[in-house]
């Protein structure tokens, strides 16, 4: 019960699961430099696009755990709020109104099972 307590406090205070959700965008590019601009592009396309999140809580990007697989770099932002069925609906959207480079690939994953 100790433990339980501590960590339900700590998740609840950083906004981790089970309390709130998560969602999970990473860019994948070949060239390092690319990957790393279009990931700030995004940052900035994410707190126009969702500013009126009253509880949304945005951190990165930064490299993501496996920052290079393959031939791909990856940078990761991951978004937390309560209201997941609202942010789906918002990012559904999101990789037309980024505009990103043909040469970087966005994947949105709901709910991550890793940070890999």
């Amino acid at each position: 019960e100790g433990f339980y307590e501590e960590e339900i406090g700590f998740r609840q205070e950083l906004f981790y699961p089970p309390i709130h959700r998560a969602a999970m965008l990473t860019l994948k590019g070949k060239h390092e430099e690319f990957t790393r601009v279009a990931s700030e592009h995004l940052k900035r396309v994410l707190e126009k696009e969702l500013r009126d999140f009253d509880d949304l809580k945005l951190s990165g990007p930064a490299p993501s755990p496996l920052a290079k697989a393959e031939t791909f770099y990856r940078y990761q932002i991951i978004l937390r709020t309560a209201r997941m069925t609202r942010l789906s609906r918002c990012l559904s959207g999101i990789k037309d109104k980024a505009e990103l480079p043909k040469d970087i690939s966005l994947i949105i994953d709901i709910d991550p099972v890793n940070m890999f």
